[in-house]
């Protein structure tokens, strides 16, 4: 089982990129900003551990769909959301993930918001279990149930 899926959207791919060097099997990164895109590429050549990097060239929404059609994807046990704040669509994207069987039975799904940002204690089979806050970020972790 792969045991990571980054949702990366406006990104250098810098926290799926230290994810990979601490131990995590694989990185997907979606990302549809022309210049982003060639600052990600550059950053994955730098690690020369390219193949474990998949850089799905479109927006979150058409790349989870992408990624439940390839029948070599397998369901991913943890996800960081990193969207940019304007253009959230958070709990949708979560829904989507269950919907495609993107995620693993144990997955934990990460979302980076403004701390401004409420999301609900349920969505779908995920439950948020934790919140933490610094400057005017937050990061809300859900487990799926």
């Amino acid at each position: 089982m792969v045991v990571s899926c980054w949702i990366c959207m406006q990104s250098s791919g810098g926290v799926a990129i230290e994810a990979v060097s601490r131990g995590m099997d694989h990185a997907f990164l979606f990302e549809n900003n022309r210049q982003a895109i060639q600052t990600i590429e550059q950053n994955i050549e730098i690690t020369k551990s390219s193949n474990q990097f998949t850089l799905l060239k479109q927006n979150v929404k058409h790349g989870l769909k992408t990624l439940a059609t390839r029948e070599e994807f397998k369901p991913v046990s943890l996800v960081f959301m990193d969207p940019p704040y304007r253009l959230q669509e958070i709990i949708h994207d979560i829904e989507q993930l269950e919907k495609l069987s993107l995620v693993a039975e144990d997955a934990v799904v990460v979302a980076e918001v403004d701390k401004a940002v409420q999301l609900p204690e349920k969505i779908g089979r995920f439950t948020q279990w934790k919140r933490v806050e610094y400057g005017i970020t937050a990061l809300i972790f859900f487990e799926f149930e």
